[in-house]
């Protein structure tokens, strides 16, 4: 037992030791081109390339993971570089086409009119994502060191991009217009108590709908957005709404964006409008709200 007392302590001071040449650089990255997990070497070179610029993916897989007996026909997606075995996910959830797919859009260097200075023509080649950068096996004591190291992490990615998976991109860009526009017009329903129910039901609707998505229930997506609530909302397809703005400029939906639709709704709380906007405050409070 003590021998094991001891082989652990070497462990952490080993980890505590990696972690402050890390800095706030990740343990890996992924190098999306060639689908290669690339590990940190001093002076913060992955593969060949010093200190790159990189995105990360927010997303939830953990309650599709399949057991090992469980599909198995069913491929994980392929990724080079790696000694853990890559969760293979329920194809009724996405496959791995789709997964690979996704992953190639958010390497793209995405123009936002809230981040002025962001250069809309550099190709981002690095991306941080959970499969490829943290040890699947769960008994490296590296795998807890790089969870807990997610707040450096997050701060540091030039765009990060939250992944709905079950939300196609019809119903995502028709949802989020639709969001909107109604919550925009509630603080005059609520002033003149003379809101259609029609209408409640509508804002009730269409919220349910992205706020049903399995990312608004996840633990670990919860922490990530409190990292990064500028996250760009990637539909299932892996694509954004885009609005272009009276000066020109382009604007994506963020999860701040959606927040803000939120916070209307909190706003007309104390109103007298009828229901059905009761539920629609509960469902932002018990949904929306813990992740702001």
């Amino acid at each position: 037992m003590a021998g094991v007392q001891h082989a652990t302590a070497v462990t952490l001071t080993a980890i505590e030791l990696e972690d402050q040449a890390l800095g706030d650089w990740p343990r890996r990255l992924l190098h999306v081109p060639s689908m290669t997990s690339h590990e940190w070497q001093p002076g913060n070179i992955y593969g060949l390339v010093r200190e790159p610029t990189y995105n990360a993916l927010t997303y939830t897989w953990g309650r599709w993971r399949l057991g090992d007996s469980e599909q198995p026909w069913v491929k994980a997606i392929r990724i080079q570089g790696v000694s853990w075995e890559i969760p293979r996910i329920d194809p009724r959830r996405f496959t791995a086409a789709q997964f690979a797919s996704v992953i190639q859009k958010a390497t793209q260097s995405v123009p936002q009119w809230k981040k002025p200075g962001v250069d809309i023509s550099e190709e981002i080649e690095y991306l941080w994502l959970d499969m490829a950068c943290i040890d699947q096996r769960g008994s490296n004591p590296k795998s807890a060191a790089e969870i807990g190291r997610q707040l450096p992490i997050f701060k540091n990615a030039r765009q990060v991009f939250s992944w709905l998976h079950e939300l196609p991109s019809v119903v995502l860009g028709r949802v989020l217009t639709e969001v909107d526009r109604m919550t925009d017009e509630l603080p005059n329903l609520a002033a003149s108590r003379s809101a259609p129910a029609p209408v409640l039901n509508a804002i009730y609707q269409n919220l349910s709908l992205i706020l049903d998505d399995p990312w608004f229930s996840s633990l670990w997506t919860l922490q990530e957005a409190f990292l990064r609530p500028d996250c760009i909302l990637f539909s299932k397809e892996g694509k954004t709404r885009i609005t272009t703005l009276g000066s020109g400029a382009v604007r994506h939906d963020t999860f701040l964006d959606l927040l803000g639709c939120c916070e209307n709704v909190l706003f007309c709380e104390s109103s007298s409008l009828p229901e059905p906007f009761g539920k629609t405050v509960s469902l932002v409070k018990e949904k929306a709200w813990p992740l702001s």
